[in-house]
């Protein structure tokens, strides 16, 4: 007690001390409290007037997303063009206004609009053009043509652009770049066009957690511009047929193991429509697309054509390209049907993966690739294709230089040009891939750890009855897309034309892309308002709707509804 008393006096002096201390000990607390309070909270409104978030984060994001069917379009070819930024943009303004329309203005979910990317094109060449222009036009635009440009220009230029989603039948896409101010009566057009939208707001972000995010709360695409890389193979110069056709050899540029090496340097994408960055790779480029939705269960088998390199991927994001329908759908990435049923939307002719090789032997005696195809076959769009794949060269292939660098210059040499020529891929005897539809290719790898190889092929003259075994220099299954094409094939359909970007290869690409230059990654979103007359049901007479009613009646693209895993059939 005497101790109690001590420490907490109950009168006297000491008592009007100790309230005294304990008072201004309070007051100094509180003090620091609301010193640190006020500070906190005058921070906190600086960074909310820097950056108001216009989505909200989810708390528990879906395994896979797909934006909605009302914001799909078909995918679109830019052609010989650098002119994607433009595709992205109008793919963007496409999905915002067929959503409205569809949701509010009773159009129909089968039908769509579609925009004109030539508009674009040309009016940001005028508004760039001009004495003393915008600094954002250097950002990209830096010659008189439509090349380079980037998705935010619907944002950095929203004060001039509201009247330039003019309906793609008004002026239609040139797609070489002679041809990039080809509109007919652009002026007249624009003036009557009653498409008219308003940009209050742009979005960007940088991680994947973002995009997600803001896919899921503006149920549109984001817009993502991004490096393109090459992946780089060496090989031994002593591998080669011939060394004194390439530079690299001739020059002894690239000492490797007691000899000289060569590099080849091929696209990170393949006609099957996944990205693949893996080893040395160099930058190419930069390039715009839509991601549109992601599926963080899909494998890809990374390095498919190394048999000998057993890795993977899973997970990454849907995107939606302007390469035309070379890929799968988005339906396909999104595993909503099964490979039979996508096969029938896109067969993909064009990819190895989808090539059957023929037995060497049996051929040779009767040039029939039906009976030598190992009894494979593949069934598109209810028909049965029994026939191993029989190619011819391509474009690219009679191009000497081309074909050098891939590995394979047989239809570039003079002696054969003129010829109609017919290859196909070699199968190995009695040996079958694991977990795959055909027959293994014969192949002998001269770098295993990259996956280049030394591909057997056969060769004859369409309708000949004579065929030779010919073998390439080191290539990849890659470049043999470059070099071949499928005598018979089926095109792909509209709902074809999206891509894969596992995510690794993603953050891949982001950590590199410094290294361009002045561009940067981006992931943006636009908040789009369209005035009521840019609507069919909203018609105001001082405005032509005709191109507008017109892309309604020709654009069909029908949601799919695959009933079990069969059935084939396709919505026209």
């Amino acid at each position: 007690m005497m101790q109690s008393n001590i420490l907490f006096p109950r009168q006297g002096k000491d008592f009007l001390f100790f309230i005294l201390l304990f008072v201004s000990l309070v007051t100094l607390v509180v003090a620091s409290l609301c010193v640190y309070v006020g500070i906190f909270v005058h921070l906190n409104t600086r960074i909310e007037d820097l950056e108001q978030p216009t989505y909200n984060t989810v708390s528990q994001l879906p395994v896979k997303f797909i934006i909605p069917w009302e914001a799909l379009t078909p995918a679109k070819d830019q052609g010989s063009r650098s002119t994607c930024w433009s595709f992205v943009t109008s793919g963007f303004l496409e999905s915002a206004y067929n959503s409205e329309a569809k949701k509010n203005h009773g159009h129909s979910l089968t039908s769509y609009v579609s925009f004109s990317e030539q508009v674009f094109g040309i009016k940001m060449i005028d508004t760039c053009s001009v004495p003393n222009p915008s600094p954002y036009c250097t950002n990209g635009q830096r010659s008189h043509n439509a090349s380079d440009g980037l998705p935010e220009w619907l944002y950095y230029f929203k004060d001039v652009n509201n009247k330039w989603a003019v309906p793609e039948n008004a002026c239609p896409y040139k797609p070489t770049e002679d041809q990039w101010n080809i509109c007919p009566e652009l002026n007249k057009t624009l003036e009557s066009n009653p498409v008219q939208f308003t940009v209050n707001n742009i979005t960007t972000v940088y991680s994947i957690s973002d995009v997600k995010n803001l896919l899921v709360n503006t149920k549109l695409p984001v817009t993502w511009t991004h490096g393109l890389y090459n992946k780089v193979f060496r090989t031994k110069c002593s591998r080669l047929s011939d060394q004194t056709k390439n530079a690299d050899c001739v020059n002894k540029r690239i000492p490797c193991e007691g000899d000289y090496c060569y590099e080849i340097e091929i696209s990170s994408f393949d006609n099957n429509g996944v990205f693949d960055i893996t080893g040395k790779s160099y930058i190419s480029g930069v390039h715009s697309m839509l991601i549109v939705g992601w599926n963080d269960d899909f494998r890809i088998n990374r390095n498919a054509q190394h048999r000998k390199i057993n890795e993977y991927s899973k997970g990454g994001f849907i995107v939606k390209n302007s390469w035309g329908f070379t890929g799968h759908s988005a339906g396909y990435w999104m595993s909503n049907h099964s490979t039979v049923q996508e096969d029938a939307l896109c067969p993909n002719f064009g990819t190895y993966q989808n090539w059957i090789p023929i037995d060497y032997e049996c051929f040779k005696q009767s040039m029939n690739a039906t009976e030598c195809a190992n009894g494979f076959y593949r069934i598109v769009q209810l028909q049965r294709y029994n026939d191993g794949t029989i190619l011819k060269c391509s474009e690219m292939a009679k191009n000497m230089e081309y074909a050098t660098a891939l590995g394979f210059d047989y239809c570039a040499r003079e002696e054969n040009k003129g010829k109609e020529l017919r290859f196909a891929l070699q199968s190995e005897k009695n040996v079958q891939v694991i977990y795959t539809s055909a027959p293994m290719v014969k192949i002998r790898y001269t770098n295993a750890e990259e996956g280049q190889a030394k591909f057997y092929l056969m060769v004859w003259e369409d309708g000949s009855n004579t065929v030779e075994e010919i073998i390439t220099d080191p290539t990849t299954y890659q470049e043999l897309e470059k070099l071949f094409v499928p005598v018979v094939s089926v095109e792909n359909t509209k709902y074809c034309g999206y891509y894969f970007i596992p995510y690794d290869v993603f953050k891949f690409g982001n950590s590199r892309f410094l290294n361009y230059g002045d561009d940067t990654i981006a992931f943006s979103s636009f908040n789009i308002t369209f005035d009521k007359t840019s609507f069919l049901d909203e018609k105001n007479g001082g405005y032509n709707y005709s191109a507008l009613e017109k892309e309604v009646q020709i654009n069909k693209f029908t949601p799919l509804d695959f009933k079990g895993p069969y059935i084939m059939n396709i919505p026209q």
